[in-house]
């Protein structure tokens, strides 16, 4: 009966699902170098200038300035709603001081400034359509596959999907793409709201995109590639916000 019970725990030490680790995803952009961190519903993006962190289960965001040691913490509603407000402010002075500008350049202007106020507060949405290819490359050690995002029918950006990486398992991918459209709903219907259109979200959980290429306006692309994923636990400060840093208002950020 011992060796049985022995046997017993054996196999099932043997077959027990592996405790919960994290994601780290380095990566290479045109400009500078990136890290993702990715645990318990938690991301956490890196840059040099900047770093952002979205705490999903609490639809909140975070925005860290590490140059100023200062950051902003809240739900992307109150961000959208404090930055178009700041949006309307600016438009409202430009409009204050048009008679300052040279008459032959005041109804370009004011054109201008009506184009910008469609692009916010209406408008037709770009149409948008996720196309898979038959491409592979291996990066970062794993076997990944493009995916073409045409907007108005043109090509906008490359994502890389790697299936392997299933961050979804442990990430709530449609509550996160649902924060992206909040946070950039101020911008109105433009490529980046786009980006964060449902049925681009979803590729998030087909796998994790392991190389990235946005084209802008005039075809000129830019390019971010991960360069080493590791699978490990994340410990709880990666996600927190330094003591030293300084908690900034919507106030102090918008001039609301």
């Amino acid at each position: 009966m011992k060796i049985q019970l022995s046997l017993f725990f054996a196999l099932c030490a043997m077959t027990a699902s592996p405790a919960a680790a994290g994601w780290v995803f380095y990566a290479d952009g045109t400009q500078e170098k990136q890290t993702t961190y990715i645990e318990d519903n938690r991301l956490k993006f890196t840059a040099l200038d900047h770093t952002m962190i979205f705490y999903v289960d609490d639809n909140q965001i975070a925005f860290l300035n590490p140059d100023m040691t200062t950051y902003w913490k809240g739900a992307p509603e109150t961000f959208a709603a404090s930055a178009k407000l700041t949006s309307d402010d600016i438009r409202d002075l430009i409009e204050e001081n048009l008679e300052q500008v040279p008459p032959q350049q005041q109804e370009a202007m004011a054109e201008d400034i009506r184009r910008q106020m469609l692009q916010q507060t209406g408008g037709p949405p770009p149409t948008v359509e996720v196309k898979l290819t038959t491409a592979y490359e291996t990066i970062a050690g794993y076997r990944a596959r493009k995916h073409e995002i045409h907007i108005n029918g043109e090509l906008r950006r490359e994502l890389w999907i790697a299936d392997r990486i299933k961050v979804s398992t442990e990430f709530d991918v449609d509550q996160y793409g649902r924060m992206l459209r909040t946070f950039h709903s101020t911008l109105g219907y433009n490529v980046e709201t786009a980006f964060s259109r449902p049925e681009v979200i979803a590729l998030y959980k087909k796998g994790w995109p392991l190389r990235t290429v946005t084209y802008d306006d005039e075809g000129y692309p830019d390019r971010t590639q991960v360069t080493e994923v590791v699978r490990k636990p994340l410990t709880a400060e990666t996600f927190q916000i330094p003591s030293d840093y300084e908690a900034l208002s919507s106030k102090e950020i918008f001039g609301q």
